[in-house]
C-alpha cells in the first residue's frame, strides 16, 4: 500500500474507530505492517516488549475507546508472518521483508496517531462551525 492509500485508510478508521481488525485483507495487512515500523527490524524482542509497543500503538489509535487488544494484534502479526515467534514463545523477531511487501517506503514513515489527531481536530472544528452557525 502506498502513502496515499494508507492515509485514506487511516482517515477512514479514525472516523469510524478501530473496533476490530479490518476485514479487508489489504487494509489489515497494511495496518499490521505499520504497527511494526517503529521497531528495529533487526531487533530481538521478548513478549513483554512486543506487548508494550503494541499496547501503546493501539492506544494512540483507539484513545480510551474499547477496540482491538494488543494480544489479538500480536497474534494477527504472527499469523500474517510479519512477526516470527520462537518455538518456546520467549522471543520475537520482525520479518522486515513482509513489512516491506505491504507498505511502500513513503507509507512506512506515516505516524497513524498524528492522522487520528488531525481527523479529531477536523471533527471538532466542524462541530464548532455548526454550533456558531446555529447561534
Amino acid at each position: 500500500m502506498n502513502e496515499t492509500e494508507l492515509l485514506a485508510l487511516l482517515r477512514r478508521i479514525a472516523k469510524a474507530g478501530l473496533g476490530r481488525l479490518p476485514k479487508k485483507q489489504n487494509d489489515r495487512s497494511a495496518l499490521l505492517a505499520l504497527s511494526l515500523t517503529a521497531l528495529d527490524p533487526a531487533g530481538i524482542f521478548d513478549e513483554a516488549e512486543v506487548d508494550d509497543h503494541l499496547s501503546r500503538w493501539l492506544a494512540a489509535l483507539q484513545g480510551t475507546s474499547a477496540g482491538v487488544d494488543h494480544v489479538t494484534w500480536r497474534r494477527a502479526l504472527v499469523d500474517a508472518g510479519m512477526l516470527r515467534r520462537a518455538s518456546d514463545g520467549a522471543i520475537y523477531r520482525i520479518r522486515p521483508e513482509r513489512v516491506e511487501a505491504e507498505l511502500t517506503v513513503d507509507a512506512r514513515s506515516i505516524n497513524p496517531a498524528q492522522i487520528f489527531v488531525e481527523v479529531e481536530r477536523g471533527r471538532a472544528a466542524q462541530l464548532e462551525a455548526r454550533k456558531q452557525a446555529a447561534d
